[in-house]
């Protein structure tokens, strides 16, 4: 399944790319960037489950067809690559990336034409996958919702000062929760329109979304980089909200221990994703009805704890 809608949506992407008549330096530009993103996705899929399955998981799972969703694989694999890159331009984490020697500018770019191209394959459902108009319009209009509110998580995310943990938590739930969400309910809606059933799928995809946004945070926190973890936004909050409780002063050794802050946040972001582990596996409990794909689901859900 998984090498086979990898192959099918860099099928997808290559035609669009090259029916829409851009220049050709920007096209080819396009194109690299697609098959290296497609070629680290297939190195990484060696080992692992991969979220760009999440539309076809949710689709045939729900008794759909997996042919069919091929284009809002594509475009949302478009939109989670310009969100990465945007997300590098504005932490400025752009040295970090493969996309350096390009600068700022070029990328920037890069992620605009990411977006659009999205956009165009969003278009042209109907007539690329045989989805009916009413299906369509409501998969479009999933997109654009929430594709606005991660922003709107990214905005908290880069404006917010001095967070407290609930408003990092609304920042995890929107920028990653409702993006995965999003990939979730696009698979689903091609196979139904029971409200219950894409109410559970939104539920699964956002607490997987926050999972693999803990992974990260996690991942940052296990580096020797104090610059790298002090600077976050979940390390902060949680360094603020143990010194306002009164429990520690300001004198004891520990409070004064940056360390070991930073070890009693990792055992609190364990905690918290075993939760939402919990709350992803009830989501696919209330669609009460055979999910054909759930031990995959379950596997996605299991290797981002």
């Amino acid at each position: 399944m998984q090498a086979d809608i990898l192959e099918a949506v860099f099928d997808r992407l290559s035609t669009t790319i090259n029916e829409t008549g851009i220049v050709d330096d920007y096209r080819e530009f396009l194109l690299s960037v697609v098959i290296q993103s497609i070629c680290g996705y297939q190195f990484r899929s060696e080992d692992k489950l991969l979220a760009i399955t999440l539309p076809e998981l949710w689709c045939v799972g729900l008794g759909g067809e997996s042919h069919r969703v091929v284009g809002v694989t594509a475009a949302w694999f478009l939109l989670q690559l310009a969100a990465f890159l945007l997300d590098k331009v504005e932490d400025d984490e752009l040295d970090l990336t493969t996309f350096a020697t390009l600068g700022v500018g070029p990328v920037s770019n890069l992620a605009t034409g990411l977006i659009f191209l999205s956009q165009c394959i969003l278009n042209r459902l109907e007539l690329d996958d045989g989805i009916d108009y009413s299906t369509a319009t409501d998969i479009r209009a999933m997109f654009s919702k929430s594709i606005l509110n991660v922003c709107g998580g990214q905005h908290i995310d880069l404006t917010a000062k001095n967070c407290l943990l609930e408003q990092v938590w609304n920042s995890f739930e929107m920028k990653s929760g409702l993006f995965f969400a999003l990939a979730c309910f696009a698979g689903a809606r091609l196979a139904t329109n029971d409200p219950k059933r894409l109410n559970a799928c939104l539920e699964y995809g956002k607490n997987l979304g926050v999972l693999l946004q803990i992974a990260d945070e996690r991942e940052d926190l296990s580096k020797e980089a104090p610059d790298l973890w002090k600077s976050s936004n979940i390390f902060n909050a949680y360094y603020n909200e143990v010194m306002s409780s009164g429990l520690l002063m300001q004198k004891d050794h520990f409070a004064n221990s940056i360390n070991s802050f930073r070890s009693g946040l990792q055992v609190y972001l364990n905690v918290q994703s075993h939760t939402l582990w919990r709350s992803g596996m009830a989501a696919m409990d209330d669609i009460q009805a055979e999910l054909k794909t759930r031990p995959d689901l379950v596997r996605l859900l299991s290797q981002s704890v």
